[in-house]
């Protein structure tokens, strides 16, 4: 009697397992959220699967459901969040931080007909950035779907600048701030009077600053949520002299002996430059009238020495400049 109680057990098993051996090929999530789901940052996150049952065997011995994060490219689950059987009875994870269980709802309907999933992650935050996916079970064997790749948008927002003008002297290292937060986290583009930059860190650092590099900065900072932008005005406001040479005589002139020549010598310079002009190693003095970077030497050559080089030097207490004239006798 025994054996035959043995035998029937057996012969239980088997033809339980015959009929569970293998899932119908159309068990499965029929319907998937896209791969990438964006959400705004304090929006909701919808992720709905469809799924159907190949067989009245498969749902018969359909055991649960569950959806969690942390998935792997093997549709592996590391972290689940909420598990739902077949009479629709949910269970949350009492490992899963009850910041996330209170916002982790489940809603549809589990049935042979009708099998639709609606997990929702309410008021995302960062930290629910990552990947999600749904498994079903039945008779032990799975179907899956993953990995849900979930992206928490938030526009850039500025958290760090510099002021929006900014004075400097010539050589100095000016440095321009313009830190910002987001997700994904924004890149950065910096322009100079309309010209991009190779700079892609939110600090432009420009290390001794010369006149041409002032101007207009803009710095943008943009990510899949939108940008934003902040302007700023450098200013080079002590500089050394620079030849201003429309200003200027030509550097080579002509004149003949008994004719009145007069050369001029201006420049751009801040603070103002103070002129002295040099003749074969000695200094100048008669002739010259120097006004605010600008100084005028006139003179009448009289004999062949007084032909030659001339030089003009302009300095103040940033820097030095020298420009040359020749005078040629005709």
């Amino acid at each position: 009697m025994a054996i035959i109680k043995v035998v029937t057990v057996l012969l239980s098993c088997i033809l339980h397992h015959t009929l569970t051996a293998g899932l119908h090929t159309e068990t499965k999530f029929m319907k998937e959220p896209e791969k990438t789901l964006f959400v705004d940052l304090g929006s909701n996150a919808t992720f709905r699967w469809e799924c159907n049952f190949g067989s009245e065997e498969d749902w018969t011995n359909f055991e649960q459901v569950f959806w969690g994060a942390e998935t792997d490219n093997y549709g592996n689950i590391g972290n689940k969040f909420l598990t739902v059987d077949s009479k629709e009875n949910v269970w949350s994870n009492p490992k899963v931080p009850g910041s996330v269980i209170s916002r982790a709802v489940w809603s549809g309907t589990l049935s042979r007909e009708r099998c639709q999933l609606d997990f929702l992650l309410k008021n995302a935050i960062y930290t629910d950035d990552g990947t999600y996916g749904c498994i079903g079970v039945v008779y032990g064997e799975t179907f899956k779907s993953s990995p849900i790749r979930l992206i928490v948008l938030d526009p850039p927002k500025l958290v760090r600048r510099s002021n929006r003008t900014i004075d400097s002297e010539e050589g100095q290292t000016v440095e321009l701030n313009c830190k910002a937060t987001g997700n994904p986290v924004p890149s950065m583009l910096w322009m100079h009077n309309g010209r991009i930059l190779p700079n892609k860190a939110t600090v432009l650092r420009i290390s001794g600053i010369q006149r041409s590099q002032a101007g207009t900065y803009n710095c943008t900072a943009t990510n899949l949520a939108g940008n934003v932008s902040e302007g700023f005005l450098v200013r080079v406001v002590r500089y050394k002299p620079y030849h201003n040479q429309k200003a200027s005589s030509n550097l080579t002139v002509q004149t003949r002996v008994g004719q009145n020549i007069t050369l001029t010598c201006a420049v751009d310079a801040k603070p103002p430059a103070v002129f002295a002009w040099i003749r074969e190693g000695a200094k100048v003095s008669v002739g010259v009238n120097s006004t605010e970077n600008l100084s005028k030497l006139t003179f009448t050559p009289k004999k062949e020495d007084d032909f030659g080089y001339y030089w003009c030097y302009a300095g103040n207490d940033v820097g030095l400049a020298s420009i040359r004239f020749k005078v040629n006798k005709t």
